[in-house]
């Protein structure tokens, strides 16, 4: 394998890979127009030549913090809505009455979904039997100005033989299934108990 850059001023600089070396730690390399042959580290390698997927971008939602002024998120059968205004955020528990929060909370929510990154799609829906779309373990929609809906995702089942990872559809969208780490929900759903625990008396 062969790394090449190149610098504004058109010069190029290569590293150039070869064998792996008899303890298979460690490969053999050397840089362009030089003869000395040293060796890296598989780690280092492994860090330099990426596969093709992890260069794809892989996020799942374009949207500006700052075009979110309400979040509703649905999960174990109780809803909960932040509304921003003027910058702050409030939650409202339904049917609980409307309480402020700290403003961090719902951006980090944002933060959380704006990073999601899919793991695999799967063109064809394997059926609600196996996503468990039907009933989420959660439901979230971005609600814009003009209630403008922005974004509508579905978390459902945890992948078999994977629980680490789950299934995700954007609803609206297409027909396409993802997987998703799960640390993702329980991001989201950790800022909802911290901003229960925050909401003032």
């Amino acid at each position: 394998k062969k790394i090449t850059i190149t610098y504004k001023n058109g010069k190029t600089w290569s590293l150039v890979l070869g064998d792996i070396t008899s303890n298979e730690n460690h490969y053999f390399a050397k840089r362009t127009e030089e003869n000395v042959v040293f060796t890296l580290q598989k780690t280092t390698v492994e860090k330099i030549f990426r596969p093709l997927h992890d260069l794809k971008d892989r996020t799942l939602f374009d949207f500006k913090n700052d075009q979110v002024r309400e979040i509703q998120i649905n999960s174990n059968n109780k809803a909960f809505i932040l509304n921003k205004s003027k910058n702050k955020w409030t939650l409202t528990t339904l049917p609980k009455p409307i309480k402020p929060i700290e403003s961090f909370i719902g951006e980090d929510i944002l933060w959380t979904l704006s990073a999601i990154e899919f793991e695999s799609s799967l063109l064809i829906d394997p059926g609600n039997a196996l996503t468990g779309m039907t009933e989420p373990q959660a439901s979230i929609k971005l609600i814009g100005q003009n209630d403008v809906l922005l974004a509508h995702v579905m978390m459902g089942n945890f992948v078999p033989k994977s629980p680490e990872l789950q299934y995700l559809k954007i609803v609206n969208n297409s027909d396409t299934v993802y997987t998703i780490k799960k640390r993702f929900l329980d991001d989201i759903l950790s800022n909802i108990t911290r901003s229960k625990k925050t909401i003032s008396p």
